[in-house]
């Protein structure tokens, strides 16, 4: 898998998320920051998929994104999801 580009977190990101509208965010919660280059080159080379990643703009969050083109049976696809994760990209709601 290609190196992820590390980029820092706002500081005031977990806020923001937090005051938006119609999302209660609670203290215990995480947050994972994918890095889209990485996790689309790597299903594409893994797995042959063309997964999207989209940003979908819903109204209380203009930031909130999915990704499609794999279903929910597709468990191996999430495992290297997951693992496309590295631990200084999980944010905890509470700090």
């Amino acid at each position: 898998m290609p190196p992820a580009i590390q980029r820092p977190l706002p500081p005031d990101a977990l806020a923001r998320l937090g005051s938006v509208k119609g999302f209660r965010v609670r203290p215990t919660a995480w947050f994972a920051v994918l890095n889209v280059g990485a996790v689309v080159t790597a299903c594409e080379n893994v797995f042959t998929l063309d997964i999207q990643i989209l940003t979908l703009g819903e109204s209380h969050d203009p930031s909130h994104t999915g990704i499609f083109g794999y279903s929910a049976e597709d468990t191996d696809v999430a495992a290297l999801l997951a693992a496309s994760v590295t631990p200084d990209e999980v944010h905890s709601a509470a700090s």
